[in-house]
């Protein structure tokens, strides 16, 4: 039942999607789609137990619900008479129009990037890398972000990366290139692809590549098949830009560290604002605080499950960050109860609170049962990560931290009794009325 509601639920909400946003895009991840229908603390606008940062999450997965078209780069047909006629028509069109058009499709916008434009990017690119001005790095940039072939393939992050990389190779007529070599964008001059089977060159008739048409591969490729061999020849002197795969491979490894590392800043971050909520930790310094934080490892549990028993040392120090647990003492020994044990409930975790420091740095049994009452969220510290800190740490640590709960005594017992009998006869009265 409960997965048939989650399905139509997920299916009512991409019918809402497919008619709310722009019908660019090919089709809908309904694993996505489900992951974020089930998503916790994400509530209703009315609802007080909706998180910010559950909001944020949504927010940054939306745009990913839908699946874009694939832009692929112009590829080699394969060879027919009709095609290859037609071919040769295209071509002649092409060199007269400065390579402006494709296969009867516009490629480039004369406007934001023409020969001449190029003409100066040639000569800038000439220059080593390290040599270049700012100015210089912008003007590339420009350049590369007005051929739609390079735009398709890299993101504008990647672009600002590699204008400053990249460079211009020259090819007299007649020399041949290989496309698997790297990533080429003409600048000048036309080429004309052919194919390498079995070793005997022989040429295909196909489209002539002219200006800001792209060909090649980005990444290497390891299993390309050894009797075709992508390759172009040169129709005339050229001068074609170049980027190779050591640099796109050192910027993606680059923005995987940046990544990586702004998660790991945020996740810390997350951390230590959990720590520094609860009520002991408000005036630690921030030092002592980040020692904490790098020893958390959260985690989410259900309700009714068991943290820490009775009678017992507590497992792990835990900080809550969402949901509530229940606190629970044993009266059976103060009330004689013919049966043995008798828990009641003597107070509540919420939010911002923290337990088992005490017990487990002193290596005193806990005296009360802590049980979840909702799903929780908590950051929990081993036993063995909160003794190895430093001595400072610790003794800060037992001087700030509180035991949970005491031992009830004989009248808090009785107190408690006698409640819960005026609560079971008004209840009978109740009833009886």
């Amino acid at each position: 039942m409960y997965l048939t509601s989650n399905v139509s639920r997920s299916s009512s909400v991409a019918l809402r999607l497919q008619k709310a946003h722009p019908p660019h895009f090919v089709g809908i991840d309904y694993t996505r789609l489900q992951d974020l229908c089930n998503l916790k603390r994400l509530c209703e606008r009315s609802n007080l137990q909706s998180t910010d940062e559950a909001h944020d999450i949504f927010m940054m997965s939306y745009p990913k619900l839908f699946l874009q078209p694939k832009k692929v780069l112009p590829s080699i047909p394969q060879s027919d008479s009709k095609l290859l006629k037609t071919s040769q028509k295209k071509a002649s069109q092409i060199s007269k129009r400065q390579g402006q058009y494709q296969m009867g499709k516009k490629l480039m916008d004369p406007i934001r990037t023409s020969s001449n434009q190029a003409g100066l990017v040639i000569r800038v690119l000439k220059k080593i890398p390290i040599e270049r001005t700012q100015a210089e790095h912008q003007a590339v940039l420009r350049l590369l972000r007005g051929f739609p072939g390079v735009t398709g393939q890299l993101s504008q992050q990647e672009l600002r990366q590699l204008s400053s990389l990249v460079i211009t190779e020259s090819w007299e007529k007649g020399q041949t290139i290989f496309g698997n070599n790297g990533f080429y964008v003409i600048l000048k001059g036309s080429v004309k692809s052919q194919t390498q089977q079995d070793k005997k060159q022989t040429e295909e008739q196909n489209t002539v590549l002219g200006f800001g048409c792209c060909f090649g591969t980005l990444e290497e490729v390891q299993n390309y098949e050894s009797n075709r061999v992508l390759c172009f020849t040169a129709q005339e002197n050229c001068e074609i830009l170049k980027i190779s795969h050591r640099d796109y491979a050192t910027i993606k490894k680059e923005n995987y560290i940046f990544a990586y590392q702004e998660i790991a800043s945020r996740d810390q971050a997350m951390k230590e604002d959990l720590i520094r909520q609860c009520p002991f930790y408000e005036q630690w310094p921030k030092l002592s605080i980040s020692k904490l934080a790098t020893l958390i490892e959260m985690r989410n549990l259900p309700a009714s499950y068991v943290l820490v028993r009775e009678g017992d040392i507590c497992p792990f120090a835990a900080y809550i960050r969402h949901g509530e647990c229940n606190i629970l003492q044993d009266i059976g020994a103060l009330v004689k109860k013919r049966f043995g044990k008798m828990h009641v409930v003597v107070g509540k975790l919420t939010e911002k609170q923290s337990f088992g420091e005490v017990s487990i740095l002193s290596e005193q049994p806990s005296t009360c049962t802590i049980i979840t009452a909702t799903e929780v969220e908590l950051g929990v510290i081993q036993p063995e990560a909160l003794k190895g800190l430093d001595k400072v740490t610790r003794s800060l640590m037992l001087q700030t931290a509180q035991p949970t709960y005491g031992k009830l005594s004989q009248l808090c017992c009785s107190t408690f009794l006698l409640h819960s009998k005026d609560i079971q006869d008004w209840r009978r009265l109740t009833r009886s009325i």
